[in-house]
């Protein structure tokens, strides 16, 4: 996607045009970024923070479940923090 090396909003912008939750371990600036989009009335399909020293493998899972107990609307606008 060429995202790699984009400043945060850039990264939510492409986010909310391709209508995709975003899963990220920036603690320091995406989630001060995601809700200034909110704040501005601006799409933001749902922020996935996930903790540093939470493993793949129970990431995984729980991303899996947030996915599969959420519908688009309920993740539209919110961040949620794993591990829940």
């Amino acid at each position: 996607m060429g995202l790699r090396t984009k400043e945060d909003p850039v990264i939510l912008e492409w986010a909310a045009q391709e209508k995709r939750v975003l899963i990220t371990r920036d603690r320091q600036t995406m989630i001060g970024h995601a809700y200034q989009r909110v704040t501005l009335k601006l799409d933001m399909p749902g922020l996935i923070v996930v903790h540093e020293d939470l493993s793949i493998g129970n990431a995984i899972e729980q991303i899996v479940m947030v996915a599969a107990c959420s519908t688009e609307a309920e993740l539209q606008g919110r961040v949620i923090f794993l591990p829940l």
